[in-house]
């Protein structure tokens, strides 16, 4: 037998939602407070249901916004296309499947490690990485260098995927914000 307690006396108001917790270190202010329900679903137990499904297939795994909260799969093959609809704890989410692709991100990301192939046909790269939303591999080269994005067919046929070179400033890394004692 199951059983539930419910209040017999309705109230007005909902309770308050209490606020949520700032992480030890971080400055006041440091992010914009957001309400809890204009919060995003956390999907990635959602991301790893679709890998679990697809498995060899997938050529990509995005958020979009627009016109409405919604994750995208690309995936390969034909099979597959259309919306699904998963629960994801108190939220639902759409998750839309597009088929067509070319290449899985596994393929793309085995050409990303082809990188004597890429360092011969683009020497002052320096770094990349696997657009899930276009299914490209992305090198990067620095500003200064654009005319280094007219080898980008050669490369493609060298690597057998698409190939997109954009000349973008390296990331700066900087050391993590550490914690005092006061």
């Amino acid at each position: 037998m199951l059983l539930a307690a419910t209040s017999s006396v309705a109230s007005a108001e909902a309770p308050p939602r209490p606020e949520p917790a700032t992480p030890a270190g971080l400055p006041d202010g440091y992010g914009p407070a957001i309400p809890a329900h204009e919060m995003e679903p956390d999907t990635g137990p959602l991301a790893a249901a679709l890998h679990e499904r697809f498995r060899d297939r997938i050529a990509g795994i995005y958020i979009e916004r627009e016109p409405d909260f919604h994750v995208v799969v690309r995936l390969t093959g034909d099979r597959d296309a259309g919306t699904l609809r998963y629960q994801l704890g108190e939220d639902r989410a759409r998750v839309e499947v597009l088929t067509g692709a070319r290449h899985t991100v596994d393929q793309l990301r085995a050409a990303l490690e082809r990188r004597e192939t890429i360092a011969r046909f683009l020497p002052e790269g320096y770094g990349g990485y696997v657009d899930e939303r276009t299914g490209d591999l992305v090198l990067t080269v620095d500003i200064g260098n654009e005319a280094a994005k007219g080898r980008a067919a050669a490369l493609s046929e060298a690597l057998g995927v698409p190939v997109r070179v954009v000349a973008e400033e390296p990331a700066m890394v900087r050391p993590a914000p550490q914690q005092t004692e006061d």
